[in-house]
């Protein structure tokens, strides 16, 4: 038979019999997803217990086991059905944004070369003709420093009494006020009367209200779903009580600015902004360009925020109108009475002064006019905490009133009391008559140095056990949020407000920094403590009200007494399929039985508590499936002989076999390791480890290959840096691991690396699609006993030349980072809120993390991520001296790593930005977000009828803004899609995903698409029927929908 006519045979033949193969084929594929879903993966633990210390697996025999007391903690995998990305992933990376001036860019060739640039001249001429000025009083407040928020909320309600009765008085002051967490406990205090009197004082644009963020948020550690919690929280206090909305940000405290939080403030429809503490060479850069005030553009977008730099050092009076802080001091007239100056002091303004100090004012103006290209300038005149003495109000009034009237008799400058938004209309009409664009900038102002040469990138790590206090309260109020939601639960508006506020609270410049005295810090955290047993206590309630029950559903974190049945309910939080597990110590042997009846393949291995290994109890483990945002029961039994609960394998190098002896229950045998090196695997991915360290040297994926990974750990003594700085002059040395301890198993296998000050595993999990391919580190980190010691984990391997280093701008995007050898350690360090990435043009290393760390390149495709710092002296930044001021309050802290390593197709990344992956968002989702574990007395699981959402999608909140208003915030996260791999989640229609939650939270009609506050109405939609395309988020966008419950 010719070849011809076989071909046409053979497609005959299945063109006859297409629809019965199509039908084998769909029965094939369906029962394959019931294998995978009713494949699940738990551990079991004490939460006093480090979460990732008791993982391991390896079918070896069962055993019997007496009752004993169980603790339990979560953490979460996400899965769904394996496919590969680009089935899914249909993002393309746009062109980046057209720009003047890239802030990376600024840094390699103008700060990193130190000067070795030709300087060019500026293209834009200096300002010209007569000068509009605007003075602003101000005052700065920190809700939290050196003092207590309580504490100073008696500063703060002096001073706006003092703006009250004063402004009232003298129509021609002007005041902004930008801390709403201060003004939201003095407004709430205040008479109908005195509220109507500021309302006014609102309306005529005499007093404006900045920002309108509950706090003035840093940049360098906040996630942004919490940041936007800080924009929502005060606009719908402010939108509330005023009827209106700030059109400004003002933000001249943080120390460093991220692109991405403007970014947040744009999609709540602002875009103006004034920022200080900017790098003081890029500031003379952009300066001699006058290239300030800005646009300030996203490299992904065309939201752009206008931007004004103040000038000079520092946002005080003395750096206010011009190069001179001796001429600016003359102008503080607190000073009259109060403090002195660098030169001669202020004095009364009279008849007989006026002409005298009006030139010596505009004099400086002139010199400050000539860094500008608009003759529209903005003086702000306050500081820390003033106007809180009755004094001051006339002193700066009564005396700059006759100033400005001598000055505005002249030609060169017009000049009054103003706000912020006097100073931008006039900007902007300057512009438009000239018809002139501001230059546009793109990146971020990391890493931030002060005048005096100091990198303040030490706070980026400091005091890690509060950053991740508030990582685990921001995950139980989205969870609470979500719950009452769904359970209906209106009446914990008030409650979950509070535990909302308080988490804000923390995102202040001087509290998730770690850059407060210590009574401040242990106050926040106490705060903290608050708003967690909040959100828990309505977690639980909301769950006894979907479950119709009066049982005292409680989350697990503390002893339960083991009867001969338990059930463990585990609660999924996220939009897809998940896998999810849950840990506990064991005196006993038990069968896990999911609610079906069907006994759960598991496995035990031995306890760890810190350093210690207990020679009672075991650990658990078993594998478990959550559908999206639902719940699942399991079943624990005692057994004497259960069938699928197996022994894993231990090995060690012979001198911590002997220091195991009698440390380990009796069933368990550790057996000598002989060669030099360890693997361990779970069929898809195999990692090499150093047998005497436990630390791994390589891995080698099935989808990669071979890859050169090695993980250590690094102390560097003699530091002497502080809470916001990095002074790195000691001697950097490995950590020696007493003990290492390997485990292996057929669900999981890991390898324990322990010391005095680290206990370090690493695990590997045999899970279906991406998760087989990633790489769990978790450490344990106790510094108390150590003096002046910083600690680094560092991740290196191998690449071409062209490899690529990127962090996240607060989990929204990731930038482009470089260390360079003209520049000293602490001017390479880098925020890394969540996530970092190595990548070449073949493979990409994503490593994500559950709390806030610094970070920089280390070279030969590696970095360095500082895990925690005990610094025994004050750096000058403003704490002062004595022990309460010393950030020496550490408190052993649990963090954890996901290394995810990926195939990439393609040439090296030149951009200036780039997304994580699929594999990587979810990975990132599952360490921030683990699953919520409780003890029920229910058999069956809750099983809602929900959609599983595409996987780029995520949802920030379900909160009430109001007691009988529903908002929801989902964002559609930026997919870098020249990633090959497997990954995890659905392609389902997004409409039809979003309509199915909105039905399930209760929006059944009259839903409005809002901007991200909530509060600017898009479109209305009378039915949920009538939700289109509309809803849909592009990538790096956000829908934020409210309606009535």
């Amino acid at each position: 038979m010719s070849s011809a006519r076989f071909v046409a045979r053979t497609a005959t033949w299945f063109r006859r019999r297409s629809r019965w193969i199509l039908l084998i084929l769909t029965a094939f594929f369906i029962s394959y997803l019931l294998i995978v879903q009713r494949q699940s993966f738990a551990y079991l633990t004490n939460p006093s217990i480090p979460s990732e210390w008791m993982q391991g697996g390896q079918k070896d025999g069962a055993i019997d086991h007496p009752k004993d007391l169980l603790k339990l903690e979560s953490r979460t995998e996400l899965l769904a059905t394996p496919r590969k990305s680009a089935e899914i992933c249909h993002q393309e990376m746009k062109a980046e944004t057209k720009h003047d001036f890239d802030l990376h860019d600024i840094y390699e060739n103008v700060i990193a070369r130190a000067g070795k640039q030709e300087k060019s001249a500026s293209t834009r001429p200096a300002a010209q003709g007569k000068l509009r000025v605007f003075v602003l009083p101000f005052t700065h407040v920190d809700p939290g420093w050196l003092s207590t928020f309580d504490e100073y909320s008696k500063d703060t309600k002096t001073i706006l009494d003092n703006m009250h009765l004063f402004m009232m008085k003298n129509p021609k002051m002007r005041f902004m006020w930008a801390e709403f967490v201060f003004f939201e406990r003095w407004w709430k205090e205040q008479t109908e009367e005195v509220k109507k009197d500021v309302r006014e004082l609102v309306s005529s644009g005499r007093l404006e209200l900045a920002s309108g963020s509950w706090v003035m948020t840093d940049e360098a550690n906040a996630y942004f779903p919490v940041s936007v919690d800080n924009i929502v929280e005060g606009h719908q206090f402010i939108q509330k009580e005023f009827g209106r909305l700030p059109t400004v940000v003002w933000s001249n405290d943080p120390f460093g600015y991220s692109n991405s939080v403007p970014y947040l403030f744009t999609q709540a429809g602002m875009n103006r902004t004034v920022i200080n503490r900017i790098h003081h060479g890029i500031k003379g850069h952009l300066q001699s360009q006058r290239a300030i005030p800005f646009k300030w553009k996203q490299y992904f977008g065309d939201s752009s925020m206008l931007t004004q730099v103040l000038p000079y050092t520092h946002y005080d009076i003395l750096n206010s109108c011009g190069p001179n802080a001796g001429s600016c001091c003359q102008f503080d007239f607190r000073r009259i009475t109060k403090w002195s100056c660098p030169g001669p002091r202020p004095v009364p303004i009279t008849p007989h002064n006026v002409k005298e100090k009006s030139k010596l004012l505009i004099d400086s103006l002139r010199q400050m006019a000539s860094m500008y290209e608009a003759p529209v300038m903005l003086m702000m005149h306050g500081d820390d905490f003033r106007f809180d003495n009755e004094e001051e109000w006339p002193q700066q009034h009564d005396n700059f009133l006759p100033l400005f009237d001598e000055i505005n008799k002249g030609d060169q400058v017009e000049i009054n009391f103003g706000t912020f938004s006097d100073y931008f209309n006039e900007l902007e009409k300057w512009y438009r008559t000239e018809k002139i664009e501001p230059p546009s900038v793109t990146g971020d102002f990391f890493p931030y140095m002060c005048a005096l040469g100091d990198y303040w990138t030490g706070y980026y790590t400091t005091r890690p056990f509060y950053k991740k206090q508030s990582r685990q309260t921001h995950h139980l109020i989205r969870t609470a949020d979500l719950l009452s939601a769904e359970a209906g639960l209106t009446g914990t508006y008030e409650k979950l407000t509070k535990a909302r506020r308080i988490l804000a609270l923390f995102q202040h410049h001087d509290a998730i920094t770690g850059t407060s005295k210590i009574h401040v810090m242990k106050d926040y955290s106490k705060q903290l403590f608050d708003a967690g047993n909040i959100a828990k206590s309505v977690i639980e309630e909301s769950i006894r009200k979907m479950e119709k029950t009066d049982e005292k559903t409680k989350m697990i974190e503390y002893s339960v007494k083991v009867d001969e049945t338990i059930e463990k309910e585990m609660l999924n939080s996220h939009l897809y399929l998940q896998f999810s597990s849950l840990r506990s110590t064991f005196g006993c042997f038990s069968t896990v039985v999911d609610s079906d009846g069907n006994e759960v393949e598991a496995q035990i291995e031995p306890t760890l508590i810190h350093e210690k290994w207990r020679s009672e109890g075991v650990i658990l483990s078993f594998r478990v499936t959550l559908p999206p945002l639902s719940s699942r029961v399991y079943v624990l039994h005692h057994s004497d002989s259960p069938s699928k609960t197996t022994i894993v394998r231990l090995s060690a190098p012979s001198a911590s076999v002997e220091t195991l002896k009698g440390k380990l229950p009796s069933i368990f045998k550790v057996s000598s390791i002989s060669s030099p090196t360890v693997t361990l695997t779970n069929g898809h991915l195999t990692t090499t480890h150093y047998a005497g360290s436990g630390m791994m040297k390589s891995a080698k994926s099935s989808i990669v290959g071979d890859v050169s990974l090695e993980l250590g750990v690094t102390q560097l003594t003699g530091s002497n840096g502080g809470a916001y700085i990095m002074r790195t002059h000691g001697v950097a040395r490995n950590v020696s691991m007493t003990s290492v301890l390997f485990v292996s198993g057929s669900i999981q296998s890991s390898a324990y690396s322990l010391s005095t000050t680290v206990q370090h595993w690493t695990t590997v999990r045999d899970l279906p699609g991406t998760l087989s391919d990633q790489v769990h580190v978790s450490m344990r980190v106790d510094l108390r006993a150590e003096h002046n010691t910083e600690m680094v984990w560092s991740v290196v391997s191998e690449g071409d030349d062209s490899y690529s280093f990127y962090t996240d701008s607060v989990g929204l995007q990731m930038l482009r980072r470089k260390s360079y050898s003209t520049l000293q350690t602490p001017a390479n360090y880098y925020p890394m809120p969540t996530a970092a990435i190595l990548e070449d043009g073949k493979k990409r290393i994503t490593v994500v993390a559950d709390v806030e760390h610094g970070v920089m390149e280390t070279g030969k495709m590696g970095m360095e991520i500082m895990i925690d710092r005990m610094l025994n002296q004050d750096d000058g930044k403003g704490l002062g001296q004595g022990e309460d001021s010393y950030p020496t309050d550490l408190l052993p802290v649990q963090m954890y790593f996901t290394l995810v390593i990926e195939k990439r197709n393609g040439a090296a990344n030149t951009t200036h930005h780039t997304y994580n992956s699929v594999a990587g968002t979810l990975a990132l989702q599952e360490i921030l977000y683990p699953t919520v574990p409780l003890v029920t007395t229910k058999v069956s699981s809750s099983h809602f009828p929900q959609k599983s959402f595409p996987c780029d999608l995520q949802l920030l909140t379900t909160r009430l803004i109001s007691p009988t208003k529903m908002m929801i915030t989902l964002f559609r996260n930026g997919i870098d899609c020249t990633i090959d791999s497997t990954v995890s989640c659905s392609d389902s229609k997004i409409t039809d995903a979003i309509r199915s939650l909105v039905n399930r939270l209760g929006g059944k009609s009259s839903i409005t698409r809002t901007l991200l506050n909530g509060i600017e109405v898009l479109q209305e939609y009378s039915s949920i029927d009538e939700l289109d395309e509309t809803i849909v988020p592009p990538p790096q966008k956000f829908t934020t929908l409210v309606f009535n419950v």
